[in-house]
């Protein structure tokens, strides 16, 4: 997406990726001040990006959120630059180029919530006076609950990506590769 705006703040232009990005057409929004794109939880944060941008401090990489049409918002990493007339100091517009990344941030928010939901049940699990393990397809071991790295007399780090063989007789490293078996299989 890219807008413009004047030095009151009031939007000149807006492009088709724009209209695509916020549900407005630029009709509705051009000629109308910026503050309607924005929302009101983070007006003024956006507004004072906003003026600084218009003050000469481009952007290189500003998160900003954009309230679209339906009401939802959209977050968007701008960059902007000034346009000035001939005389080199009077500002005719500011153009921003944005970037959505709305879905990425989206994804990071989750990833950081299930790394935190997975570090209190890792903390759970090194609290269980069992050996407790997981291991992937391969038959890697993947997790070890602090017992079992007891157990193995090894370090977390060091146990990710071995495999039976390494911690248990051929015999008993047989006997677990067929119950490994037998789990893949649901039996």
């Amino acid at each position: 997406p890219i807008i413009t705006w004047d030095s009151k703040f009031r939007i000149t232009r807006f492009n088709h990726a724009f209209e695509y990005f916020s549900g407005y057409q630029a009709e509705e929004v051009i000629g109308k001040p910026l503050s309607v794109l924005f929302l009101s939880e983070a007006l003024n944060d956006s507004l004072s990006k906003v003026k600084a941008a218009s003050a000469g401090n481009s952007w290189e990489s500003v998160e900003i959120q954009i309230r679209c049409k339906d009401g939802e918002s959209r977050i968007a990493l701008w960059n902007s630059a000034n346009i000035y007339a001939e005389d080199g100091v009077t500002l005719i517009e500011t153009i921003a180029q944005g970037q959505d990344i709305t879905e990425r941030v989206k994804a990071q928010r989750d990833l950081q919530a299930a790394f935190d939901k997975m570090q209190l049940l890792q903390s759970a699990l090194n609290q269980v006076p069992l050996y407790v393990y997981m291991k992937d397809l391969s038959r890697k071991y993947f997790y070890a609950n602090d017992k079992t790295l007891e157990f193995f007399g090894e370090t977390a780090q060091t146990v990710v990506g071995q495999s039976d063989q390494k911690y248990f007789s051929p015999e008993v490293a047989q006997i677990l590769s067929e119950i490994d078996s037998r789990v893949l299989k649901g039996e």
